[in-house]
């Protein structure tokens, strides 16, 4: 038990340091000084630091008493006084009101998807019910966070009211007051507790949750656009020149990850790549695959397709630069090589039909053609005029990393209906601009590659673009 000297010493420090803010403004730094601290008792020179720090913290005070504190409590001291500075009344809500009251306890209760009110911590419960509830809780591994009322009495008295429900420990999940420690006990015994609640997420979930959140997966020392090593340096040049599309995660920024990961898939260093859920290896695997020319199991970057049929269209009308065009086989984009630029003007000229104007620079000549294409509710693809037996599709920019951009596909069926290969596939980029950066090209051609689209070209855009 305190001494009665040691008592009277902390009340004196609280009716110093807790006196409502209402009127003449006294210094606590001056005030302070009167209190004489003792020293034959080791808690007075505790309590007079803090006091220090709260009189730099809260300099003024009016002289009226108003809470009390028995014991030399530090931590109890600060936060009451750090309470009143922001209430000016002991328990922060005779002038907030209730509504205040009721917004803090909201907060509280949704401040995780299981919230559980109970007398001291989960670690140090401080009654036996608390005890029973943790432990309850624990042994069904569920995942909660916990708030001491013991710590607050506005906020223990409040939560009874606010709840109806009188008694502690309270549990509560997404909002929701689910009841005491008998309703969880009965929750448990019938095996709705794990329904109920949500349970703790193992290293080992988390784990598989994250080398699949992505076909291709690298855990590495830094990340696409900062390698921190100079393995992983090498093994992102490796993976950018595949075409392939990879996430990637930061093993320095995550310690249990980084540790963990190495049991789990029993490889002790980093990077690692995974696909498809399952552990490829690490650098030197990876070198050894490009050697053989197996890297192909890496998947490569889908196509996005915007249909033509339900995109909005108006945002594609207006002028587009041609970029590029790959293929997988040379004839298909040879007729290229002999343009310079071309600029396509794309308009409406009535309900679902779209014509197209390209002005062309071969040499020092300019040409002028045009498409008319057609919009059909059961196609994905345009349908052009001139030649109905055309397939084509419209992709998004994502093949070349530019939200800007589209990526026009053209598709002639077989030239004899026993041939199994179509007579044209083509893929062509359009920017907005005539200079786009030269990753953009780069990451088109890429991916492409990827595809086995190695017949590719760049239009030069060495003259004047026509007009």
């Amino acid at each position: 038990m305190l001494k009665r000297s040691q008592t009277l010493l902390a009340l004196a420090y609280l009716n110093l340091a807790t006196r409502s803010y209402q009127g003449r403004g006294k210094d606590v730094t001056s005030e302070r000084r009167r209190i004489r601290c003792a020293p034959w008792a080791p808690q007075c020179g505790q309590m007079n630091e803090v006091m220090a720090e709260l009189a730099k913290e809260h300099a003024h005070t009016t002289g009226e008493k108003v809470d009390r504190l028995d014991g030399a409590h530090a931590p109890e001291l600060t936060q009451k006084v750090q309470r009143l500075a922001v209430t000016g009344s002991p328990g922060g809500a005779a002038e907030s009101g209730t509504s205040d009251l009721n917004q803090r306890l909201k907060k509280l209760i949704n401040a995780a998807p299981c919230m559980l009110f109970m007398k001291g911590s989960p670690q140090e419960p401080r009654c036996g019910f608390s005890r029973q509830i943790v432990a309850l809780l624990k042994e069904h591994s569920i995942q909660f966070s916990s708030f001491d009322i013991l710590s607050d009495e506005e906020v223990r008295q409040g939560l009874k009211t606010y709840s109806n429900w009188p008694t502690y420990p309270q549990l509560y999940v997404n909002g929701e007051l689910v009841g005491g420690l008998d309703i969880v006990k009965e929750l448990a015994e019938s095996g709705e507790l794990e329904t109920t609640c949500p349970k703790a997420v193992t290293l080992e979930h988390r784990l598989k949750t994250i080398i699949n959140q992505s076909p291709v997966m690298l855990f590495m020392k830094g990340n696409k656009e900062a390698a921190r090593c100079g393995f992983s340096r090498q093994i992102l040049e490796i993976l950018n020149g595949t075409g392939a599309d990879y996430d990637t995660f930061d093993i320095l920024q995550d310690e249990e990850v980084r540790q963990g990961l190495k049991t789990y898939s029993n490889w002790p260093t980093y990077p690692q790549l995974y696909v498809k859920g399952e552990l490829i290896g690490g650098l030197d695997i990876v070198k050894e695959l490009k050697e053989s020319g197996d890297l192909a199991i890496i998947p490569c970057s889908a196509l996005e397709l915007l249909p033509a049929n339900s995109v909005d269209r108006h945002q594609y009308l207006g002028k587009w630069y041609f970029i590029a065009a790959v293929s997988r086989r040379e004839a298909d984009i040879q007729k290229f090589r002999e343009v310079d630029s071309i600029l396509f003007n794309l308009e409406e000229t009535a309900n679902d039909t779209l014509l197209l104007t390209g002005n062309l620079r071969m040499a020092d000549n300019c040409m002028k053609r045009t498409w008319t294409y057609h919009l059909l509710p059961d196609s994905d693809g345009l349908d052009m005029e001139e030649m109905p037996e055309r397939k084509n599709l419209i992709w998004s920019g994502k093949w070349a990393n530019c939200a800007s951009c589209i990526i026009m596909q053209e598709i002639d069926p077989p030239l004899n209906k026993n041939d199994t290969e179509v007579s044209l596939d083509r893929y062509m980029l359009y920017a907005r601009q005539p200079d786009v950066d030269s990753e953009v090209v780069t990451t088109f051609l890429k991916n492409s590659a990827c595809h086995k689209m190695t017949a590719n070209l760049k239009l030069p855009q060495e003259k004047e673009i026509c007009t």
